[in-house]
């Protein structure tokens, strides 16, 4: 089994402000599927083709699980980092649509409170962490303050929502927000 990812192209400007937008949460993210970006930005798909035709994102796809966009400026999936990559891009994009600011794997609550966003099972640290599971299993091993979530509740809440249920160790989530 393989990542079928879409040819490289050669790089062209961008006009598009919105397109540039776009580009800027893929790249906060790593990449993220259409369903996903769709939430921020009405009218996704057209905004993708943009992206897509001057070679600034390319589509890639593994049998079982969404396609994922992503920037040519990152690094492309393989097969055991997909599922990760799904759900930062979840994670990412929900915050996004929840008025947080994000930046390269990091989402900035309204308090000035920065969580570095991981997935579980896979990567692991310590500190503020927003851990999103793929398997839906809760980390027993992280220390510091964390939030908890899965892409399951990603995909079908909002961002406070999916986070509210699956608190851990980071205090008053109504702080945060």
């Amino acid at each position: 089994m393989w990542v079928d990812v879409d040819p490289p192209r050669e790089l062209k400007p961008l006009w598009s402000r919105r397109a540039a937008e776009a580009l800027g949460v893929l790249e906060a993210c790593a990449g993220a599927p259409a369903e996903a970006l769709g939430l921020i930005f009405p009218g996704v798909e057209e905004l993708l083709r943009i992206l897509r035709h001057t070679g600034h994102v390319r589509r890639c796809y593994l049998p079982g699980y969404e396609a994922l966009w992503v920037p040519s400026s990152v690094p492309l999936p393989t097969v055991e980092s997909y599922p990760c990559r799904l759900a930062l891009g979840w994670a990412i994009c929900r915050a996004v649509q929840a008025g947080l600011r994000v930046s390269r794997g990091h989402i900035r609550f309204s308090d000035g409170k920065v969580f570095r966003v991981v997935c579980y099972p896979g990567m692991a640290g310590s500190g503020k962490l927003l851990v999103v599971s793929t398997t839906g299993e809760q980390p027993r091993d992280l220390t510091g303050a964390w939030l908890f979530t899965t892409l399951a509740a990603l995909q079908a809440r909002a961002f406070t929502e999916a986070l509210a249920a699956n608190r851990a160790g980071a205090g008053s989530l109504q702080a945060l927000l």
